[in-house]
């Protein structure tokens, strides 16, 4: 196995692969518990009162979109505030469209309307009474703006956020506050994102880091400071701004991605890992036709690098006993739809518990895997506007 059960002081959980199901079944209850209590949180309804009365407002997109991605909770949606926007028709300018905005404005209830009431530079702010009675504020402050000109990114577009802060209150108790930061390089990327969310007894936050050597995404998603889910990604290599215009990552070829290191961890379940693909690739270059004389030993080898160079680990978030890890292994496919007459090899990888039995794909039942489907739609916001970063 590329983990031993002594390396690195790394100790192995004694409890057997089917304790090991059950401590997860029981788990995956309490964090679908925690999800889904946010629909029941008062601070979303609000948001939702809201949202349906700035419908009838024209205001900016970025400040309506923000919240109707926070009352999509309700419906049990997965959603990160969406407050930056890239594309075109919802662009326009950031700072232009602040200062023709900006005011304070209370909801007119005899002719359903918002009316600007009073004046102001420094802030967005909606008043009005709820349907239970409370005075809601919601409010969008130290809101700032980075000129960037790179065309080949934004298409002339020169304004980029920097800074935003945005509250909701209810008879004078914040329900809701939100804050993003955002720095940008002479290129127009973006160096430095950070979103933090807090409704009520839940923190949701996220950042996102680049420079020439290192990417890195994280978030997490707590209640009262209990972990529901939380995700770390990191790339080291050489991430120039023509490298990165080239097109897709193959970290198994040349030098321009040399390691990763991933964590992903929902309640009380870690799963992490590392890949030094430098060193991978290093391995690898020494192999040819000269000194391997099968297309079996080739596989063979290659499982020995990756088992060298690649650690991924299961483990209990609480104590850091490891569940299972991985065991990269070449295998021969006879399957018939292969042309060669002796088969296939390739590559393959397995977790494997304390006692060397294999976990399988019937390990997970269906509670846990609608868990992970919906942090996967959680996330999926997140990664799409990085992308398009």
């Amino acid at each position: 196995m590329s983990c031993k059960k002594d390396d690195d002081d790394d100790k192995f959980s004694q409890l057997t692969p089917t304790e090991h199901k059950s401590n997860m079944e029981d788990d995956a209850v309490e964090v679908f518990a925690k999800m889904d209590a946010v629909k029941d949180l008062s601070a979303i309804d609000i948001v939702i009162e809201l949202v349906n009365r700035l419908d009838s407002y024209e205001g900016p997109a970025y400040y309506s979109s923000s919240l109707k991605s926070v009352a999509s909770l309700k419906d049990g949606k997965s959603s990160v505030v969406k407050l930056v926007y890239t594309e075109e028709e919802e662009f326009s300018s950031f700072k232009n469209t602040f200062t023709e905005e900006s005011g304070i404005y209370t909801f007119n209830t005899e002719t359903n309307s918002w009316e600007k009431t009073e004046e102001s530079t420094t802030e967005l702010t909606f008043k009005f009474k709820s349907d239970a009675g409370e005075d809601v504020v919601a409010s969008l402050t130290n809101f700032k703006t980075t000129t960037v000109n790179n065309p080949d990114i934004y298409n002339n577009q020169e304004d980029m956020l920097s800074s935003a802060k945005m509250t909701l209150a209810a008879d004078g108790e914040v329900l809701i506050n939100f804050d993003f930061s955002a720095s940008y390089d002479a290129k127009g990327l973006p160096t430095s994102i950070k979103e933090t969310l807090i409704i009520e007894d839940y923190k949701l936050s996220a950042e996102f880091v680049y420079n020439s050597s290192v990417i890195s995404v994280e978030q997490s998603w707590k209640y009262k400071d209990e972990n529901i889910f939380s995700y770390f990604f990191e790339n080291k290599g050489q991430f120039t701004y023509d490298n990165l215009d080239g097109g897709e990552i193959d970290p198994t070829q040349g030098g321009f991605l040399q390691s990763n290191v991933a964590r992903i961890t929902i309640g009380n379940y870690k799963f992490e890992g590392t890949a030094n693909w430098k060193a991978f690739n290093d391995k690898m270059k020494g192999v040819s036709e000269d000194n391997i004389a099968s297309e079996k030993e080739f596989y063979e080898f290659m499982a020995k690098a990756l088992n060298e160079s690649v650690n991924l680990k299961l483990r209990y978030n609480n104590n850091n006993e490891i569940i299972a890890a991985s065991e990269f292994y070449a295998f021969e496919d006879d399957a018939d739809y292969y042309y060669e007459e002796d088969g296939y090899w390739n590559v393959n990888m397995r977790m494997k518990f304390a006692d060397d039995s294999s976990m399988d794909e019937s390990y997970f039942d269906n509670s846990f895997s609608e868990l992970i489907q919906d942090v996967n739609d959680f996330f999926a916001y997140f990664e799409e506007k990085l992308q398009q970063e």
